[in-house]
């Protein structure tokens, strides 16, 4: 796949997520999303697993650590961000 088409792939499954299991599950905080959209999750999991970044499952990083499934960071930071507003 040339690296253009690649990389217009990957921002459409980065659109995808955010709208099918994000936005789609409440979180409609605009600061959560934008940090969504504009983190490439593909440039954190080894190269072999890119096409997998933006699933809902956790993957490992290039360390060896697994991420958080988009899903669980996005609502995790919208309550942190929440449980800060109202302290």
């Amino acid at each position: 796949m040339a690296e253009i088409d690649r990389t217009n792939w990957l921002a459409e499954k980065r659109d995808a997520m955010i709208e099918r299991q994000v936005a789609a599950r409440g979180i409609i905080d605009q600061r959560v999303l934008t940090a969504l959209l504009q983190v490439p999750r593909e440039h954190f999991v080894p190269e072999g697993l890119a096409e997998f970044a933006y699933d809902d499952m956790p993957l490992p990083l290039k360390a060896g650590v697994p991420p958080w499934p988009p899903t669980l960071k996005a609502h995790t930071s919208y309550l942190w961000n929440c449980s800060i507003a109202n302290w």
